[in-house]
């Protein structure tokens, strides 16, 4: 490695940001990106791929509220030193794949929409606080392709290779994949794609399951693979997932933005859970949180 590549991987690790260990993978990982973007003096690349909506259950759903800004800002200050060491800056992309968010969480395509537009102008916002050389992007992954036919039959196949290996999960991770689910998944109400309020428990569980794989298959699709995962990108994530670099929310949290809601506590921002907001959303939280909303959606 080059005097500038050490410094740069010892910023883009920096333990000062970082919530969790390195995995072996991301350092592999870090260091061939930045090897690639630094011999054509390019911008680092980093990707922040996420759901791309707001959690139904939350107040501001599906706007982005103050955990979207907060997150801004945080990933802004890690950003910052990074591009004071090296002039081509950063690219900083938050990638979506809500393409698959209506058949995994029942949520309705306008509320996408609605998400979509909302997070591109929290960027907007933030983007005089930037220096020149950070850029900040909201990128669709569905719109890397041509046509939505082109990536829906390339879906097709990626769902029936991944069906077969959901067959091969552990009870435990078919329970914890279940779970997580349902705290996702939208049975009825305003941003619900279908009234599915009635649904058995065996439907249910179908609903999960095929969402859960549709998840998996829309991460073997190829241009979202070229996208996220080519060798000059360096992943970020609030928490620890293969190959990424974990770096939370906040300062102060690592909740999941888009599953969580933004708070000023005693000068600190922070995103809390679903569960956190509804035990606190009866104390100061709610005069921080209420009144940051947009006008609500008439979905």
């Amino acid at each position: 490695m080059t005097e500038l590549e050490q410094t740069l991987y010892r910023l883009i690790t920096r333990k000062s940001f970082r919530k969790w260990a390195l995995p072996p993978n991301a350092a592999e990982r870090i260091k061939t990106a930045v090897a690639l973007c630094t011999a054509e003096n390019k911008p680092l690349n980093f990707v922040f791929e996420f759901g791309g909506y707001k959690l139904w259950r939350l107040p501001s759903a599906p706007y982005p509220d103050l955990a979207e800004t907060y997150m801004l800002r945080h990933y802004a200050a890690y950003l910052q030193p990074i591009a004071e060491a090296y002039p081509p800056g950063a690219n900083m992309y938050f990638a979506s794949d809500d393409c698959v968010v209506e058949r995994m969480n029942n949520i309705k395509p306008e509320a996408l929409e609605i998400y979509a537009a909302a997070f591109r102008n929290c960027l907007k916002q933030i983007e005089p606080e930037l220096p020149d050389n950070i850029k900040m992007s909201y990128i669709r992954l569905a719109e890397l392709y041509p046509s939505r036919k082109e990536l829906e039959d390339e879906l097709k196949i990626a769902f029936a290779d991944n069906m077969k290996k959901f067959e091969t999960w552990t009870p435990e991770k078919k329970d914890r994949m279940l779970k997580r689910a349902q705290l996702n998944f939208c049975p009825s109400g305003p941003l619900a794609a279908e009234d599915l309020s009635d649904i058995s428990e065996t439907e249910l569980s179908l609903r999960l399951i095929t969402g859960a794989v549709y998840h998996d298959a829309f991460e073997d699709c190829s241009r979202r693979r070229e996208f996220v995962v080519g060798k000059d990108r360096i992943l970020l994530f609030c928490t620890p997932i293969p190959e990424a670099v974990a770096i939370g929310t906040t300062k102060a949290s690592v909740t999941k933005f888009w599953t969580g809601v933004g708070v000023l506590e005693n000068g600190l921002e922070k995103v809390l859970s679903p569960s956190a907001w509804e035990k606190n959303k009866r104390t100061k939280h709610e005069k921080n949180h209420f009144g940051s909303f947009p006008p609500q959606s008439s979905l």
